[in-house]
């Protein structure tokens, strides 16, 4: 399994992921404005019991709370033993990640 830690896009903009030892993504930065440096602008906060090493034989529950370059919640998304939910945003917020 593959990170794609650094990607450039057409136009030259470029794409960053940082992980953890998990492999989960904890932040992503891309190009912004006129001199194209990165900036984080999505933070990923997980409350689960996702372990790397069994994860195909072990039931996932808990969330993933995504949030903007700010700190303001964008979506949470649950994860039951029994089923994913759809993401859910705060009331009257976008969720439009990219």
């Amino acid at each position: 399994m593959h990170l794609i830690t650094l990607e450039t896009k057409p136009d030259g903009r470029l794409l960053s992921n940082l992980y953890d030892d998990q492999r989960r993504v904890l932040k992503q930065a891309s190009t912004c404005g006129n001199d194209l440096n990165l900036i984080t602008n999505a933070t990923f906060v997980y409350s689960n019991n996702f372990v790397l090493t069994n994860f195909f034989t072990n039931t996932l529950s808990g969330y993933t709370t995504i949030a903007d370059v700010f700190g303001k919640s964008l979506a949470t998304i649950t994860r039951t033993a029994a089923s994913e939910q759809s993401p859910t945003a705060p009331a009257n917020d976008r969720a439009d990640l990219v």
